[in-house]
């Protein structure tokens, strides 16, 4: 793609983005420091922010049926009678 005012040209990726991008707030020390790790395992920092976000949800799935249930306006899964 080239701009018509400057003459400056770039390359357009040929595919179209399907995970939606975010935006988080890291200090530069914590995120600078896990960049380089990561290059150096040859690892995407994406791919370990990912997974730290999979194992942070699996570790609160109880707390996350919870949240959706009252959401939702179904009992929470904790206050199911028994018996």
């Amino acid at each position: 793609m080239q701009c018509p005012v400057t003459d400056y040209a770039a390359d357009v990726p040929s595919y179209v983005r399907k995970t939606p991008q975010r935006t988080v707030a890291v200090d530069d020390e914590l995120w600078n420091d896990c960049l380089a790790i990561a290059k150096a395992r040859r690892q995407k920092l994406s791919d370990v922010l990912r997974s730290a976000l999979v194992t942070y949800r699996l570790q609160n799935q109880a707390l996350l049926d919870a949240v959706k249930a009252e959401r939702d306006g179904g009992p929470s899964p904790d206050t199911h009678a028994t018996g």
